[in-house]
């Protein structure tokens, strides 16, 4: 039997994430106390996602010519995701701003994991550029990262 490999949980996670935004944009000014919980929610599961791929799936995607440019872009839309992040920390859940802060997040992500997801992606030349055994390292590695937040 093979082993799990990383590409359907950061897929997985992605589908998780989109579920938790339309769950905040679907709140009112005055849901203050569920759209705190939400965003934390949001905040902790992109975080964690986005560190892992910088850490463990970027570099490897560096490393190959055809990648790096996309590679590098992904990092960058990491950069503007973890910018808003820290903006909409700083927002209060009631204010009126709220919701178009999580709507431009929400937009960012989307377009973020479509370019991962798409055919052409990274997540398909990941496939081509590791091996099955480093696909389920990764898988490993993401799940235990996981495992460790949540403790």
């Amino acid at each position: 039997m093979s082993r799990p490999s990383i590409i359907p949980l950061l897929k997985k996670d992605h589908k998780e994430v989109n579920a938790l935004f339309k769950e905040a944009l679907a709140t009112s000014d005055n849901a203050g106390d569920k759209r705190t919980q939400l965003f934390s929610q949001i905040n902790e599961a992109l975080t964690l996602h986005t560190r892992f791929e910088e850490e463990n799936v970027y570099p490897l995607l560096l490393e190959q010519r055809k990648t790096k440019e996309d590679t590098l872009e992904a990092e960058e839309e990491h950069a503007q995701i973890k910018h808003l992040l820290s903006d909409i920390a700083e927002t209060a859940s009631d204010d009126e701003r709220w919701k178009p802060k999580i709507m431009v997040l929400a937009e960012d992500v989307h377009h973020h994991v479509k370019e991962e997801e798409k055919a052409g992606g990274l997540f398909e030349e990941l496939k081509k550029a590791v091996d099955d055994e480093t696909l389920a390292a990764l898988a490993e590695q993401f799940q235990a990262s996981k495992n460790a937040a949540v403790s």
